[in-house]
């Protein structure tokens, strides 16, 4: 999904910036864009990404513990680019 615009939070779009495997399960890591989709925000989130129904859907990461350890893995990854 990496490179994707996505719509989450009520129609609000996001970049997908990278995803990671963690514990058997998909997580990305989104910038919001601004209303048209065309600029980045400085609004992140990070996301369980899941298959319902064959549609791609998208959880919020509601374990504090498991966000700062996804945002560590997202910030390594990015100091690696």
């Amino acid at each position: 999904m990496r490179d994707k615009i996505v719509t989450l939070n009520g129609g609000l779009y996001y970049y997908i910036v990278d995803e990671v495997m963690k514990d058997r399960k998909i997580f990305a890591f989104a910038v919001q864009l601004d209303p048209n989709g065309q600029e980045f925000t400085n609004n992140c989130v990070i996301v369980e990404v899941k298959l319902k129904d064959k549609n791609v859907v998208f959880d919020n990461v509601n374990d504090e513990k498991l966000e700062e350890e996804l945002g560590e893995i997202f910030a390594n990854r990015q100091k690696k680019w």
